[in-house]
């Protein structure tokens, strides 16, 4: 309640109904509410009360150590390369399984004939009577078009990357080999220009959505190293195996020691390994010449327990050597065979 004089009602002509004989009028006035203290707020003495025990040392509580959690956790088997998740062996969504073996050719680096290799492997195969089907999955330097004389004018297909949903890829047909690579997107001088994410739809598409037809055998040539597209290839199809491609010199077997650690890593069944450019034979008098400085019996792969599948020596007319790569093709068809 509150008193408040009516002239200023009577000057505007009016009058207040409220005001009595002496012209005051008691008028209602709403309260403000007190001022809270901010010391005494609920939010407050919660955090307050937060800190307090935050301050005070915590009880160690057995079994938090790293090897309850790991027991908790259980194998990391299903890891792989890098910690990464890989899915279990029959949940693998590919169009692939139209093949028999999926075998995988790598090398732990680059100039060591892999894609030579492949080529000539998959030929000696499909002399042996298999359907064989051929992957270029080196996504930053396809050369299997190049070497098998496919131009992009020619073949070039539809491919979409980038889209979602089923686009079939049809693999050309060449010498009775089903070739497949990223190689008939671009021009000869042409450089791969995508993003990381954007190799991995590539690198799936090519495997997933290609309309290979009863293959025998599908031979996978990767880019070299152990970077991202080997280990994602390894969450996209099931590996039968894979052929290790080295040189005679040092570098060439360490690091194709490596990839062979990058296999074993991975679950890998390694098939073997071939040795390329291990001699240069002499045109004029048949004579070995060492062009590379071969490595040491303890520095090979051999030494890690990789079966030697085959040499290849170093000469200008390969084709005279396909009766070397017809061995090399007996002895990996008879170990897939067998396993």
């Amino acid at each position: 309640m509150s008193l408040r004089r009516v002239g200023r009602a009577r000057a505007l002509g009016r009058r207040d109904p409220r005001a009595g004989a002496g012209g005051l009028a008691r008028v209602r006035r709403r309260a403000r509410p007190p001022v809270p203290d901010r010391r005494r707020h609920p939010r407050r003495r919660r955090l307050r009360a937060h800190a307090r025990g935050r301050r005070r040392p915590r009880p160690r509580r057995p079994g938090c150590g790293a090897r309850t959690r790991a027991a908790r956790r259980g194998s990391r088997r299903h890891l792989g390369v890098g910690g990464h998740r890989r899915r279990p062996r029959d949940s693998y969504v590919v169009s692939a399984p139209a093949a028999r073996y999926v075998v995988a050719v790598g090398s732990g680096k680059g100039g060591v004939g892999k894609s030579t290799v492949t080529l000539n492997l998959a030929f000696a195969l499909r002399r042996r009577g298999w359907n064989v089907g051929l992957l270029d999955a080196d996504l930053y330097g396809p050369d299997i078009p190049l070497m098998l004389n496919l131009k992009r004018e020619q073949e070039a297909k539809r491919w979409d990357f980038w889209r979602a949903g089923e686009v079939r890829l049809e693999p050309i047909d060449r010498e009775g080999l089903q070739v497949m690579s990223v190689g008939f997107l671009l021009a000869e001088r042409q450089a791969l220009t995508f993003a990381a994410p954007l190799l991995g739809a590539a690198l799936r598409q090519l495997v997933e959505q290609v309309d290979w037809r009863s293959l025998d055998v599908l031979l996978i040539d990767l880019p070299p190293g152990t970077a991202d597209l080997q280990q994602q290839l390894l969450g996209v199809v099931a590996l039968a195996g894979a052929v290790v491609v080295v040189g005679p010199q040092d570098v060439a077997h360490l690091d194709a020691r490596k990839f062979v650690d990058f296999l074993h890593g991975a679950d890998v069944r390694v098939l073997g390994g071939v040795e390329n450019m291990t001699a240069l034979l002499c045109p004029h008098c048949g004579e070995r010449i060492d062009v590379f400085p071969p490595a040491a019996p303890s520095r090979a792969i051999w030494s890690d327990g990789v079966p030697l599948l085959g040499r290849i020596p170093l000469d200008p007319e390969l084709d005279r050597h396909r009766h070397e790569f017809d061995l090399i093709g007996e002895e990996l068809a008879a170990r897939l065979e067998a396993a």
